[in-house]
């Protein structure tokens, strides 16, 4: 397998809107740098291009513009061989123009982006393959995520319950890190990375700061075990309802809150500053760092190096969105044993365990967020439930209908379409 790479620097050098905020409103500075980084594997002539973005979504503007790039640059390139995905963190400037009520496109800030990712694909046309071999591990983490679905009352209503955006520890999570490492085949040298992780960029306590949150943490990290500073590319894991777990906060009246099931304020569960974020950060740095792990080698051979796609028009889900009309599902395998399952939502935690047993490859990597997304995609029994990830989001993101009790089995199914399971 050949494999060359590009690192680029997307942080604004001018002030910018971010997502949520108002049209007059621009970041006051920088946290950490974001990035884009692009990865393009080949395999006896055919070439498939992974591209990351730390921004909140891969705008369907972007997504067509840098398809158009790799057309121009390189010889036409079938959709399904061009992967593009968001870090999603919600400290970057705001390139939809669309759904305004997630922030305000900064046009500046757009062009700057989409000219800094062409310059950097025509770098890499020039530049030379490396032959490598992938290796594939798992890390586990422990008390760094929580659900975020919880069911609460209000004193007034008490008996009328909802689900609020709030800790709940018995929701299900997915600690897991999974990695995809890259390496040099003569030298041995790691070369790259993709890894994933699901948990909700959300969670820096400054709004007005750039910052590529956690996901640019584990980058660096990853990078001080290279030689040089190598392409990493995040693929955000099934993070609809999942966040950091917040700072243990003890009060009597915390425990009178959760006796009685009662909403918390936002200080029970968001970081209050920066230094508390830190700690929360470094202590998932050390986990990532220090957790042992076995890397396995992946085969590779011409009949597991391929991609696929499939989509489902959103209407089937109940469902009519602006300007968006398919929910679309992509595989991508690398290797014989691994691939990649990905899908243009927000797709929350326990769709993951839904997808195990129609995925045979033994070692998976599951993301949304890639291609253009429509917003989030639940389960069947938090459509029954309600709250954010079920319907809250509609009126953000330009959504109407309902979502039906159907939405496992189409899942389901165009995970077996992907399959070509019957």
């Amino acid at each position: 397998m050949l494999f060359k790479s590009q690192q680029i620097n997307i942080t604004p050098t001018f002030p910018c809107s971010l997502t949520y905020m108002n049209k007059d409103q621009k970041n006051t500075g920088i946290y950490s740098n974001l990035e884009a980084n692009i990865m393009i594997f080949n395999f006896e002539n055919k070439n498939i291009f992974f591209i990351s973005v730390d921004t909140l979504f891969i705008t369907k503007e972007l997504k067509e513009s840098l398809n158009n790039i790799i057309d121009n640059l390189f010889k036409k390139t079938h959709k399904k061989d061009i992967i593009i995905v968001s870090s999603h963190t919600h400290y970057a400037p705001t390139i939809e123009k669309n759904r305004t009520k997630l922030g305000n496109k900064d046009i500046q800030y757009y062009t700057f982006l989409l000219t800094q990712i062409e310059t950097a694909l025509k770098r890499l046309k020039h530049a030379s393959f490396q032959e490598v071999e992938l290796k594939y591990s798992i890390k586990k983490s422990s008390g760094h995520t929580c659900n975020r679905r919880r069911k609460v009352r209000r004193f007034k209503n008490y008996f009328q319950s909802y689900i609020g955006m709030e800790p709940n520890k018995n929701g299900f999570i997915d600690e897991q890190f999974k990695i995809l490492n890259i390496y040099n085949k003569e030298s041995h040298s790691l070369t790259g990375s993709i890894w994933s992780f699901p948990c909700h960029p959300t969670n820096f306590p400054n709004r007005n700061l750039i910052t590529s949150e956690y996901p640019g943490e584990i980058r660096e990290l990853i990078r001080n075990k290279a030689t040089k500073n190598i392409p990493i590319i995040y693929f955000p894991g099934f993070a609809g309802d999942v966040r950091a777990m917040p700072p243990e906060r003890k009060s009597p009246m915390k425990v009178i809150r959760t006796i009685f099931q009662l909403s918390y304020p936002d200080s029970y569960f968001r970081f209050s500053d920066i230094k508390e974020y830190e700690k929360w950060t470094k202590s998932l740095l050390n986990t990532f760092k220090n957790e042992e792990t076995t890397e396995c080698l992946l085969n590779q051979n011409i009949a597991s190096f391929k991609t696929s796609t499939v989509k489902e028009p959103l209407i089937n889900l109940g469902i009519t969105v602006k300007n968006e009309t398919h929910l679309q599902f992509r595989k991508i395998q690398l290797a014989q044993n691994f691939a990649i399952y990905t899908i243009s939502a927000e797709p929350v935690g326990e769709i993951s365990k839904l997808l195990i047993p129609y995925t045979p490859e033994k070692h998976t990597i599951y993301s949304g967020y890639t291609d253009s997304v429509f917003g989030y995609l639940p389960v069947k029994k938090q459509i029954k439930e309600g709250g954010y990830e079920s319907k809250g989001f509609f009126e953000a993101f330009l959504v109407s209908g309902k979502f039906n009790n159907s939405i496992e089995s189409i899942i389901i199914s165009n995970i077996k379409k992907l399959n070509n399971v019957r």
